[in-house]
């Protein structure tokens, strides 16, 4: 992050214009001052800001002068229909790390009570990873034949392979993209079901993370697998080819060329003033009451009230310095059970 803000303050002295992506809420929120460095003092300095999902353009406020979301695009080239040999079983794609178990087991457990009898699971991890989901699987005592493939460098040839993924993010684009459907599962272990013609254009603003999106129970899971066709596989993939495809590229390179140099007075003031003072500060300067001092006196200076504001408003709430609390490390403190509750 100390590298971004060199970075934007490089460009504001050589007066080049600035584009930002925002992928994840982590890339929001990670500290108070870090919020107020990049969301609220330096992103008066981005020409264009960009988000991947709807979500992240409702919690990000930003200052630039354009925003816009521009989904992951996939390229379909890479992707093939197969139904020769087409391996009778599901393939849940996934990195093995504790965050990602919750979705894992649920959809083990829809599965094996809608009559699937094979999962393969794509995804690498370390050995203790691998360890405790194999321990959470055997406790699910599923009846449910389960492969771990590891992890899978060419993801694309495999997919097609399957009869069905299962996943989120990018996932979701592949397993469409080779016509086959696709159940969306959250990061919380939310089983939101197959992606429909009817709720494509939804998850496809949210980048297929299933958010707002209410559960669905095992009976309708049931019923959407019984009720799905390939024509709505091929119809869904239209759908796909007309809005995600790379070939949609050019109406969203359009925002980049008209993108301009966006002139930032506070923030190049408050370079100099850094570079006078930078012997006297310690590294890292975020963490240096010094650095506070002259960003606070910046902001006074400019005339910068709703920055002024926040200092205020975090130095006397939760603090600036305070990293704000990890949902994943939380989960990975609480015990098994706790954790995968909405499971067992």
């Amino acid at each position: 992050n100390k590298f971004v803000f060199a970075s934007i303050i490089a460009a504001q002295i050589c007066k080049i214009p600035i584009i930002s992506t925002v992928h994840g809420t982590p890339d929001i929120y990670k500290k108070p001052i870090e919020r107020i460095i990049y969301q609220h003092f330096s992103d008066k300095s981005i020409g264009l800001s960009v988000t991947v999902s709807r979500h992240l353009d409702a919690i990000l406020k930003t200052q630039s002068p354009q925003a816009c979301i521009i989904p992951n695009l996939i390229n379909l080239e890479k992707y093939k229909a197969q139904t020769i040999n087409e391996i009778d079983a599901w393939l849940i794609v996934s990195r093995l790390s504790p965050e990602k178990f919750p979705s894992i087991l649920r959809f083990l457990k829809s599965a094996s009570s809608c009559g699937i009898k094979h999962i393969h699971l794509a995804g690498g991890g370390n050995q203790n990873t691998i360890h405790k989901i194999e321990t959470l699987i055997k406790s699910l005592n599923l009846k449910i034949e389960i492969k771990c493939l590891g992890e899978v460098e060419d993801i694309a040839s495999l997919i097609p392979k399957y009869r069905g993924i299962a996943g989120l993010g990018r996932v979701a684009l592949e397993g469409l993209a080779s016509r086959k459907p696709v159940c969306i599962l959250t990061p919380d272990g939310n089983l939101i079901g197959l992606v429909t013609t009817d709720n494509f254009r939804y998850l496809k603003d949210y980048n297929f993370m299933g958010k707002t999106l209410n559960p669905i129970d095992e009976t309708e899971f049931k019923r959407q697998l019984e009720s799905h066709t390939s024509t709505d596989s091929e119809d869904i993939y239209q759908l796909l080819s007309s809005t995600l495809s790379t070939e949609n590229w050019p109406k969203f390179i359009e925002k980049y060329n008209r993108v301009e140099f966006v002139p930032n007075a506070a923030l190049e003031a408050f370079y100099h003033k850094l570079d006078y003072f930078a012997n006297a500060m310690s590294a890292p300067f975020f963490n240096d009451p010094l650095f506070i001092h002259l960003l606070k006196e910046t902001v006074i200076e400019y005339n910068l009230g709703d920055i002024n504001h926040l200092l205020d408003f975090y130095n006397n709430s939760y603090g600036l310095q305070k990293k704000y609390p990890s949902p994943i490390k939380m989960k990975s403190r609480m015990s098994l059970k706790q954790r995968f509750l909405n499971i067992f």
